[in-house]
Parts: C-alpha cells; structure tokens; sequence
C-alpha cells in the first residue's frame, strides 16, 4: 500500500506536471503530451474538456485553490473555438471540423463549469453541443458521422453516450435526449460477444482494444447505469471485468492490448488503461462492496504510482507519466499524455476519498 503521505506529494507532482502542460500555451488548453524529442505538443480541446471536472476537484484541496480558477479558463478558451453549430473541432488542428467524441470529452467539462458557476454562457454552449450531437446519431443509435474514422463507431463511443446522459439534469426535452440515450445504449450493448470482449474496441476496425479504449467502453457503461438507474448495464459488462481479473491473477500486469478473442499484448503496459481501470474497479467497489475489487483497484494504482517520473531537475517531465511503459512501447510512444495524468489524478483522489463529484 502506498503510504498517505506518498499518495500526497504524487498528488502535487502531478497536478504541477498539468499545470506545466497549460502554461505551454498561456493556459489556453492543456498540451495533449509532451514528446521526449519533439518536444510540447499544441493545446489537445478534447482533453483539455474533460481535464477539467479533475480541476475543480483538485481545487477542493488545501492549497490547490487555483486550479478552479484554472479550469473555468481552459472552459473559457473551449467556449472561443468552438463552432457556431455547437460542435469542437478534432484534434490539435483547431480548424472547423467537427468530431463527435472529442465533443462529447469536451461536454465533461463544460458541464462541470456551468454546475460550479450557474453562468449562463456554459448553460448555452452545453445545450449547442447536445443539440448538435443528438443530431449525429443514426437510425439505429450508432454514431458515424463526423467520427474519428470514417462511418465507423466503436464501442468506446458509449463514453459520450455517458456525457450525454450527465446533460440530462438540464437539457429541456428530456424525453428527445433519454430516447437518444438508450437508442445508442442498445446499439453499444449489441457489439459484446458472449467471452466478454466487445467488437470494434479499437481506434480502427479490426484492431486491437487498448486497456484505455476498453476502459473508456467499461466505465460509459457503469456510469450510464448509476445514472440512469438500469443496474442491467453494469452487470453487462461484469464478463469483460471478470476477464481483465482472471488476466491479472495469471499476469503481473495487464497486457496493453487484447484482440477480442482476449489475447494479450504484453510487449508494453498501457499507464492510461491502467489508471483508468483503478477507478473502475473502485467504483465497481462502491456499488457491490465486494473487496476484491478494492485489492484490483489498488493494486492497478500502486502499479501506475511506481512508474510517475521523479526527477525534478528536468521540469518538463517530472511528476508526469508516459503512456506506455517501457516509454518506447507501442502506445505513444516515447511520449507523456495530459490523460494518463488526468486519469492517474482522478484514481488518486477517490482513493483518498476525496471529493469527486465533478466526473468525466
């Protein structure tokens, strides 16, 4: 277990390794990484989006004050890019085209800002990005237009269905949104085969899920449920969970990557996956009680806390993580991702049973 006080200053390394990544652009977006030759990359709007309900989490903490001031900025420059159809440009390009899972990264955020401050200009910009993503959605509750890949919509696509759902306590045709909802709720549901894994887990058809992609699948699933109140949508992905531990009381570590007949690649370790599954195993926790779930989620934690960087005279690295371990390994390689460290920050805090209530 990692002492308390470990758990304290990891913390404060890495919202400092964050705040590093801000001021790479004025504190207008957060780089998406920093690359070990190349360098800060430009402000990343889709993680930049859901940065910031982790923000206003950390501002609850003595001495972290700032950081809600940080976030309602980064919301503010969000709010400047985006288009006047309510949608967020993809990627760093920051051009005019649209892609409907940054924008739904991008709705965590302002949520969050328009629930911390009741101003009306976040109210506005949230219901412009629902209408326009509603507007996307296909007949049979996929999402193919203005996608990642184009006319394809993987699994991992039920993370923003988990935006969507959040819009519910102020969208006003209630009925219109929650029948969106479950319509893409059925659609993702349809593509878990029966060992657990669920087709089109991949950033591209046919390939491999990361233990990131796979989490984003899970935890839309978990949260949807708790919000909606349809306990069925977490037990539908008990099987997948059920796999990642058997996986992981034969393995040391999770595999980067599994196909869907569940083989591993085990050549590198994904940290963001990792992160993000400490939070859905302690979640997963809260609702059942069941304490192997706690072990799983701190055992994933202590495993991704081994491998934060410690070497303060090198600021741009110290306090942050690289995607993949080793760092040359196949996700990003050689670079270190604003997400993992959002998602590491995140897992922290709820083990420290702090106040999260902001999600994203």
């Amino acid at each position: 277990m990692i002492e308390k006080s470990l758990k304290y200053k990891s913390l404060k390394d890495a919202s400092l390794w964050l705040d590093r990544s801000l001021r790479q652009n004025k504190d207008n977006g957060s780089s998406a990484y920093f690359h070990l030759i190349k360098g800060w990359s430009g402000p990343y709007p889709e993680t930049t989006g859901y940065l910031i309900p982790t923000l206003y989490n950390l501002s609850n903490l003595e001495g972290y004050v700032k950081y809600g001031l940080i976030a309602q900025q980064q919301c503010d420059w969000l709010l400047s890019i985006q288009n006047t159809d309510g949608s967020f440009p993809q990627g760093l390009a920051l051009g005019t085209r649209p892609e409907i899972f940054d924008g739904g990264q991008i709705l965590f955020g302002i949520l969050a800002t328009y629930k911390v401050t009741k101003d009306a200009k976040y109210y506005n910009a949230s219901i412009a990005l629902i209408d326009w993503m509603v507007r996307q959605q296909d007949e049979n509750g996929a999402f193919t237009a203005s996608t990642y890949v184009n006319s394809y919509s993987p699994s991992y696509h039920v993370r923003f269905v988990w935006a969507l759902a959040l819009g519910l306590e102020i969208y006003k045709d209630q009925s219109l949104l929650k029948n969106v909802i479950q319509k893409a709720l059925e659609y993702y549901s349809g593509l878990i085969q029966e060992n657990g894994a669920f087709r089109n887990w991949g950033f591209h058809p046919h390939d491999a899920g990361l233990t990131h992609t796979i989490a984003y699948t899970i935890r839309g699933f978990i949260e949807c449920g708790i919000i909606l109140k349809q306990h069925d949508l977490i037990s539908l992905i008990l099987p997948t969970i059920k796999k990642l531990e058997e996986d992981l009381s034969h393995n040391k570590y999770l595999a980067g990557e599994y196909d869907t007949e569940w083989k591993g690649n085990y050549s590198f370790r994904c940290l963001t996956g990792e992160a993000q599954m400490s939070i859905i195993y302690r979640r997963l926790y809260d609702i059942y009680g069941e304490v192997k779930y706690e072990k799983i989620a701190n055992k994933l934690l202590e495993q991704v806390y081994a491998k934060q960087v410690n070497a303060p005279v090198f600021s741009n690295i110290h306090g942050g993580f690289f995607a993949s371990t080793p760092f040359y390994g196949k996700y990003m390689r050689l670079m270190m991702n604003n997400w993992t460290c959002k998602f590491y920050l995140d897992a922290l805090m709820q083990s420290l049973n702090l106040d999260t209530k902001l999600l994203g």
